[in-house]
């Protein structure tokens, strides 16, 4: 057990740890504070300078040549309590100009010494370039493009015409606009030609990568008209290919589901596009269960741009079959299916044993009870079965979705199968033992889950040799393992037996066991001596072992075997003092803690703690 001190003693304890004698005055700490954030769009972090308190400090951010003042005046919540005030933070909006792939130094400024004093170090990324494609006309392509890591930040820049690089250039042209932003203004790009469907990178310093800076290029667009689980509709249209069908992407559930073009008459669209052959009406066929489904337009190979979504419809379902088992046995089963999407047609089952499938047979049958119901009654089904092994069976009735084919389980039952039997015998602080047998699978180990206080521990396995267990064919099903874990107090255990076949639990009992904790006192502590007594009542009077914690530090570990007569009325017996013996101990604050040891368990108990002064 660890004792806290007031948040102010912790700060004068600092403070006090921190102290230097100057003349003709007393510096009490140089500023502290972290560095926490260096990114692309803020540098952030704390600096308190001890001896001023509450108040701002002043912080430079330096990055190679250049460097930044800014004040640590924000607030931060989370230095409160360690610091005593929370007005420490600074955010700083890193500038564009500023170079990436370089340390940022962060600094305080001492309010005492007039210095800077360093509180950290990070690495700036690598900054994305940036730019406009301004004009993109047929005859004329022009815009600017900056990156702080390029040589007086001129950025290289790629023209790519209808999916074809045509040249790399350098944007050094004059742009008077964008003095004020970069301190420079040669930073534009302007090129003629004859051009169509333009896309315009900048070249990133030192990566290579491309930015794309803009494009003239005018996206498809359309409309995802229906959806449902064997289709899907709508229609799409690109203005740079105006007349021509545009290929589209079915994804079902984030998958694609497979490609169309979209080359169906569509006569509501002649009026507002000119043309009418842009409509699209796609099979698709979706297993059970809800699905998402989106559809794009998938863009010219000469462009930037590789889809566009035309829309999505969420929630499309495919409604699973159901059924009922009403009867399994050696003879045969007999039950009902029946499939929302096929409405009164029959639906194909297939009968499972084991999981192999015995049978595949169409669910027709009358079933006058269903019509009520589900509106048609030719959905019942019986199976004869044959050759079944002695014991237990898992019997499974699966249906064929319409239109998936998919298989969807819809009931089962287990035949022949008898539960776990066993005993819950004995539970104490340390142990847990009994016995489990399952009848069908004579010799066969039982799986057992052992549950403590309401929580569940890994299962363990009932196969130790029990001699009473003459009505078993083997003897090789008891259990005596460590209780989970070890607690102080009233504490409830539940013994259960795991199905082999079924998995089905079966309760073997409950019990109760209660471990009391040790008990004690600390009646004197001194620089150089600590004593008191220490007892458990589940010892049956025997000594206990106890540990002496000295400021956070186990120092002595002994059994309390002291006489102290005084004891004797109260326990039962005498022999459970402890007197220590301390030395070396230096000046200042200390704190003594004493453990009781449980004796059964290990646990320890807290008997009594003292601080003293030395």
């Amino acid at each position: 057990m660890f004792t806290k001190k007031s948040r102010g003693s912790q700060r004068r304890s600092v403070a006090r740890a921190m102290v230097e004698s100057l003349e003709p005055r007393t510096l009490l700490a140089a500023p502290i504070g972290s560095f926490d954030y260096a990114g692309r769009d803020v540098i952030s972090g704390w600096a308190f300078d001890p001896d001023n308190g509450s108040g701002a400090v002043n912080v430079r951010i330096t990055a190679g040549s250049k460097s930044f003042d800014v004040v640590a005046n924000q607030n931060r919540p989370d230095l409160q309590g360690p610091l005593g005030s929370a007005n420490h933070g600074f955010v700083f909006n890193t500038p564009l100009t500023l170079a990436g792939n370089q340390t940022v130094t962060i600094s305080a400024l001492d309010a005492t010494t007039g210095q800077y004093v360093t509180i950290g170090q990070k690495t700036l990324p690598n900054a994305t370039p940036a730019g406009a494609l301004d004009v993109a006309t047929n005859t004329t392509i022009s815009g600017w493009a900056y990156d702080p890591e390029a040589n007086n930040g001129t950025a290289r820049v790629r023209i790519v015409n209808n999916g074809t690089t045509l040249t790399t250039i350098d944007a050094n042209a004059t742009r008077n606009d964008l003095a004020p932003f970069f301190g420079t203004a040669n930073h534009g790009f302007s090129l003629a030609g004859n051009f169509g469907v333009v896309d315009v990178y900048a070249i990133d310093t030192p990566t290579g990568n491309a930015t794309l800076l803009g494009t003239n290029n005018r996206v498809s667009f359309g409309s995802l008209d229906f959806a449902d689980r064997t289709r899907v509709s709508g229609w799409v249209f690109d203005p740079d290919r105006a007349g021509q069908s545009v290929r589209v992407r079915v994804v079902i559930d984030g998958q694609t589901y497979t490609e169309a073009t979209a080359d169906k008459s569509r006569p509501d669209l002649q009026a507002g596009l000119g043309g009418s052959n842009y409509g699209f009406d796609i099979p698709i066929v979706l297993p059970p269960g809800p699905h998402s489904i989106e559809v794009f337009a998938i863009e010219s190979d000469t462009t930037s741009v590789d889809q566009t979504l035309l829309g999505e419809i969420a929630g499309v379902t495919n409604p699973s079959p159901v059924g009922v088992l009403d009867v399994a046995g050696r003879e045969g089963v007999s039950g009902w299916a029946f499939d929302p999407d096929a409405g009164a047609n029959a639906v194909q089952i297939q009968v499972r044993v084991d999981g192999q499938i015995k049978a595949t047979v169409t669910a027709n049958s009358q079933r006058n009870d269903l019509g009520p119901v589900l509106g048609s009654t030719n959905h019942g089904f019986f199976v004869p079965l044959s050759g079944l092994a002695a014991g237990p069976h898992k019997i499974e009735i699966y249906a064929l979705d319409n239109p998936s084919n998919t298989p969807v389980k819809i009931a089962q039952q287990f035949i022949d199968n008898t539960l776990p039997i066993g005993a819950f015998d004995i539970v104490t602080p340390t142990q847990i033992a009994g016995w489990a047998f399952d009848p069908d699978v004579n010799s066969g180990p039982v799986s057992v889950i052992y549950e403590l206080n309401g929580t569940r521990y890994t299962p363990v396995v009932a196969n130790q040799l029990r001699n009473d267990l003459t009505f078993t064919p083997t003897r090789l099903h008891g259990f005596s393992s460590a209780t989970p874990t070890h607690l102080f107090g009233q504490n409830t255990v539940r013994v259960i037996a795991v199905d082999t076949f079924t998995e089905e639990e079966v309760v073997l009992g409950q019990k109760t066991f209660t471990n009391r904790a040790p008990i004690g006192s600390v009646d004197v502590v001194t620089a150089n001596r600590v004593a008191g007594w220490a007892y458990d009542w589940d010892n049956n009077g025997q000594p206990i072992e106890i540990l002496l914690r000295l400021d956070g530090q186990i120092v002595d570990r002994r059994t309390a075997n002291t006489s102290r007569p005084d004891l004797q009325s109260g326990l039962g017996s005498s022999n459970h003092g402890f007197d220590i013996s301390i030395s070396g101990l230096g000046s200042g604050e200390h704190f003594f803690e004493v453990f009781g040891v449980d004796p059964a368990t290990g646990l320890t108990q807290l008997i009594g703690s003292r601080r003293i002064n030395v």
